[in-house]
């Protein structure tokens, strides 16, 4: 059943709308995360955010166009107030009321004290819940920290022989049984099949790609540059898998050993592992276009950056800076800025503007 009577094309818009944002019977993932933040509940109703937009649509002070800003105004106001009392009871417009302070004044004193006294004990709930999580994360990447070894499953492209033995005892036992000629019973068999290999080791995210440890046949670390990975993609099974040129997959799994929740833990692990692998990833698939065309956007400080970067070349090569000294500088100079971005967890140094990883303590960035 839809949320208006009347199916003109204007309120089947306003309707989808309504619908996309909110959610139908269950809140959608937009509305849940809104009111988490807003409200601090985690299973919120959208019952009375939907009547109110509904109402505010039908009466013409609600245009489609305002609805997504409605419903974040809406979120952050005691909607069931709005409409249980206000609307209902007092029979008032609710696009009248803009803030929560609107809601205040209206209903006064005694409302507000007691709904701001319930509010109040749901934030430090939900502060406190924030900060439990933080560490948990904190504790996971700390524990898996993929830039000083996980335990992984690795499937890699190379093949091998594997000998594979088949037990034909039951096969043997029925041509027994119905033949009564042992001589003719189906033998056991050892064949042979080609498989890629399959190794456990321990894997690391480096400055300049993946290794896996002592992953060749002749124990020697497999090393895997960004200019090599065009990106990490999910795969089955919580697993994921590493896209290479020329058509090459690795497929990898991270073996934890749950300190939380299982599935939390592995997407954590997988996601910061995605994102640090993604954002460093330099590998490109063959394209045809763009060969006959020139770019107009080089950047106008591009000889006089090189210069300044070719001096500190020099500086570094001569030994007068030392190798951290020098990668900040270079960082100063591609980038543009004066300042270096420390974790505010361990205050390394962070190599990109847009990491999100600390490549010392796995902390997450904002």
């Amino acid at each position: 059943m839809g949320l208006f009577n009347k199916t003109s094309d204007y309120q089947k818009a306003c309707e989808n709308k309504i619908k996309e944002l909110c959610g139908g019977f269950m809140p959608s993932d937009y509305f849940t995360e809104k009111a988490y933040s807003y409200k601090y509940e985690k299973n919120p109703s959208n019952v009375n955010e939907k009547a109110i937009l509904k109402e505010e649509c039908l009466n013409g002070t609600l245009a489609l166009e305002d609805i997504e800003n409605r419903i974040d105004e809406l979120l952050q106001m005691d909607c069931n107030a709005l409409n249980s009392k206000i609307r209902k009871k007092y029979h008032r417009d609710t696009s009248e009321f803009k803030t929560q302070k609107d809601i205040d004044n209206f209903l006064g004193p005694s409302y507000y004290l007691k709904y701001h006294e319930k509010l109040e004990q749901k934030r430090l709930k939900y502060e406190s819940e924030i900060e439990k999580n933080k560490q948990k994360e904190l504790e996971i990447y700390s524990k898996y920290n993929i830039y000083q070894g996980v335990t992984v499953k690795v499937i890699l492209p190379e093949k091998e022989i594997k000998l594979k033995y088949i037990d034909n005892t039951l096969s043997r036992g029925v041509a027994t049984k119905y033949f009564g000629l042992i001589g003719l019973a189906i033998q056991d068999e050892i064949q042979q099949e080609e498989v890629n290999r399959t190794i456990s080791t321990q894997m690391l995210v480096v400055d300049n790609g993946i290794v896996f440890k002592n992953a060749q046949k002749d124990g020697k670390d497999l090393r895997i540059p960004y200019e090599s990975i065009i990106s990490v993609e999910p795969h089955v099974n919580n697993n994921l898998k590493i896209i290479l040129l020329e058509n090459q997959i690795i497929y990898m799994g991270f073996v934890v050993v749950s300190i939380w929740d299982a599935v939390n833990t592995q997407d954590l692990i997988n996601a910061q592992f995605m994102e640090v692998v993604n954002q460093n990833a330099r590998g490109r698939e063959f394209e045809e276009k763009g060969w006959d065309e020139i770019s107009q956007n080089e950047p106008s400080n591009k000889v006089s950056d090189a210069d300044e970067l070719l001096k500190y070349v020099e500086l570094y090569e001569q030994g007068y800076l030392t190798k951290e000294e020098f990668e900040m500088e270079k960082y100063k100079i591609l980038h543009g800025k004066k300042d270096i971005l420390e974790c505010p967890n361990c205050n390394t140094p962070l190599k990109y503007d847009d990491q999100k990883f600390c490549m010392n303590c796995g902390s997450k960035l904002n």
